[in-house]
């Protein structure tokens, strides 16, 4: 597994971090462990980007959004 570096010295907060690391395409194929619901919804809505949370001390992955569910049926 790698980390990715922040390179923005505290100038933004870690959520926008990720959102400016991953565009709508993920392109780097980032996956994404956050239990922050905002971040969550943003890259559900945005990006097909998937995303682990920890549910009852489980780790899971959330279902995939519409747009990786359209994006599998063109590829």
């Amino acid at each position: 597994m790698y980390k990715v570096p922040c390179n923005h010295e505290g100038t933004v907060s870690p959520d926008e971090c990720i959102k400016l690391l991953i565009d709508s395409k993920n392109k780097e194929k980032y996956i994404v462990c956050t239990q922050d619901e905002n971040l969550k919804i943003h890259l559900w809505d945005n990006t097909i980007t998937p995303i682990i949370f920890i549910l009852r001390g489980v780790l899971t992955m959330d279902a995939p959004s519409e747009i990786l569910k359209q994006r599998a049926k063109i590829w």
